[in-house]
């Protein structure tokens, strides 16, 4: 699958500065071309207009608590926490499996 995030502003974390008007091509969940300044750019199976919005690659989440809480106990419209007194119920090893998959789940294939 891909996805062309089109007219965006990408900001360069090595040279500390941002360009504007700056497509953006994802195949396979991976960075593989980017356009800039209205170039032509190639068909994409989904298309993101991104005008007015900044692109950060390379940042992730540095601050997670997966041993807090379980998909188990989420609904798709659950707020964060929810399920955090459930799990710290649990026996640590069944805590620690848990943290496993949503470290799995979070880092790997979410990619966060």
């Amino acid at each position: 699958m891909s996805i062309l995030i089109r007219d965006c502003n990408l900001f360069d974390s090595v040279r500390l500065e941002t360009t504007r008007g700056v497509s953006i091509l994802v195949k396979d969940d991976r960075v593989a071309e980017i356009f800039p300044g209205g170039r032509n750019t190639p068909p994409a199976d989904r298309v993101l207009d991104a005008v007015g919005c900044t692109a950060l690659p390379g940042l992730f989440n540095l601050h997670s608590h997966p041993q807090r809480r379980h998909a188990r106990f989420m609904g798709p419209r659950s707020p964060f926490r929810v399920g955090a007194a459930a799990v710290e119920s649990l026996p640590n090893t069944q805590r620690l499996l848990y943290a496993v998959q949503n470290c799995w789940v979070e880092l790997i294939e979410e990619g966060i």
